[in-house]
């Protein structure tokens, strides 16, 4: 039996016997179904660190090898460049993730370049017809917009407004609805728990309905469950090496 198909429980005692000794390594035990660490320092290619082949494809302008987030030592990450270029994006394999229509969690580290009014586009598409869901700010609200099943909006949360690294989890239950954490925090919430559209791709990294994210990206992971609040707030310490 392989680490990715140990029961939960026996992967909690396992962590409580021997604590993980890095943020990779965190992330592993948590078993994710594609990871994109966005750390190549070049190619077209967003290599899957989860095991399960689901490489992505940088498409138009993106800077690798800027500085990785505080817990990952001598790691790169990927800058979008927003207003100045309207191109760069990370795109999944369509036939291999667009069947997510249970429970879910996706999770990204992000940073801005620009204090007070950053684009944070994380995930989603230009057009929000083309994607199951979007994520990213808001300028009005400076909240995070969450666009679901391609008409349905909810604001949740409020966008970081410095240059730092943060690191945002969104979580979509059938049964508990759409949860957004931020810093390992839970910042917003709605009750909505229909299905997700089967007909639309899944969401593009570095890209949402109001632009190109205009900053850096690093370890974006998707998990087919729920990812347990203290999870997602372990991952949030490692990663910001507190």
């Amino acid at each position: 039996m392989t680490p990715r198909q140990w029961p939960r429980w026996f992967a909690d005692l396992w962590e409580r016997v021997i604590p993980p000794r890095s943020y990779e390594e965190l992330v592993r035990r948590d078993r994710p179904i594609a990871w994109w660490r966005l750390s190549e320092p070049d190619g077209a290619t967003a290599w899957d660190a989860s095991g399960q082949g689901n490489h992505a494809a940088y498409m138009g302008t993106v800077t690798r090898g800027v500085d990785a987030i505080p817990g990952v030592p001598g790691g790169a990450a990927a800058r979008f460049h927003g207003r100045a270029d309207y191109t760069g994006c990370v795109v999944p394999p369509a036939a291999r993730l667009d069947g997510l229509l249970n429970d879910l969690t996706v999770e990204v580290w992000f940073r801005t370049l620009m204090n007070g009014a950053p684009i944070a586009q994380v995930l989603g598409h230009t057009n929000l017809f083309l994607a199951r869901f979007n994520l990213g700010r808001w300028p009005p609200l400076n909240a995070w917009k969450v666009t679901k099943y391609a008409v349905s909006d909810i604001f949740l949360g409020t966008v970081p407004t410095d240059t730092n690294w943060h690191h945002v989890a969104l979580v979509y239950s059938r049964t508990a609805g759409t949860l957004l954490y931020q810093d390992g925090r839970l910042a917003g919430y709605d009750p909505d728990a229909r299905d997700l559209e089967p007909s639309r791709p899944f969401p593009a990294v570095g890209m949402a309905e109001c632009g190109i994210h205009e900053g850096d990206l690093a370890e974006v992971a998707v998990y087919d469950r729920v990812l347990a609040p203290e999870r997602i707030a372990a991952h949030y310490r490692m990663g910001a090496g507190l």
